[in-house]
Formats: C-alpha cells, sequence, structure tokens
C-alpha cells in the first residue's frame, strides 16, 4: 500500500538507514522479525509484525508512514514480481514453519 505522501527519495533514505544500522548492529537475534524504518527521524522499530508495530507506535500517538524490511531476507514478500508488504501474524513463524517443511520435504 503507498502513502500519498511517500516518495522514492524515502524509500532510498529508509533503505540508507537500514543499510547503515545493519553495518553498525549485530541483528543476528531479529532475523524474521520485522523492522519499520522512519526516514524522517531516522528511528527503526522492530516487531514480530508490520501490524505489532504500528499499534505500538499508534499507542504512543505515532502515525507517520513507515518502510518494512523483513530482518535477514531481500523482501518482505515477493509475488509475481511484486513486492508487498504484508503484516498479519508473526512472520517469524511463517518463515519457520516454512522452513521445517523444506526440510520434511
Amino acid at each position: 500500500m503507498e502513502h500519498p505522501n511517500w516518495t522514492k527519495t524515502d524509500s532510498r533514505k529508509s533503505k540508507q538507514i537500514w543499510a547503515e544500522y545493519q553495518e553498525q548492529h549485530d541483528i543476528s537475534d531479529r532475523i524474521g522479525q520485522t523492522a519499520g524504518i522512519d526516514p524522517k527521524s531516522g528511528k527503526i522499530w522492530f516487531g514480530d509484525s508490520i501490524s505489532e508495530i504500528v499499534e505500538h507506535r499508534r499507542a504512543e500517538g505515532m502515525t507517520s508512514p513507515l518502510f518494512f524490511e523483513l530482518v535477514g531476507f531481500k523482501a518482505y514478500f515477493r509475488k509475481g514480481g511484486h513486492r508487498y508488504c504484508i503484516g498479519t501474524g508473526s512472520m517469524r513463524q511463517m518463515f519457520k514453519n516454512h522452513a521445517q517443511h523444506q526440510t520434511h520435504a
């Protein structure tokens, strides 16, 4: 979903913030979590899903749009060549279930 005030510059800035964060921090314990990046403030929120991050921020009165990354993966979710940001349920659990299915197949 696109936000009407979101620009390509916001996406580039968010990716830059995320790349710098990964260079400076060990994220191995966060693989499978969702990272929500605010290109204006440079702040990053972590949670088990997009909806968890959004609800936490709403409780704090924050509603600015975020760029989402799935920690440890190149794309949040791909379908038919398009990148989608989805956030229902725990992405970490989804990837654990997928990995278990792959090892038993």
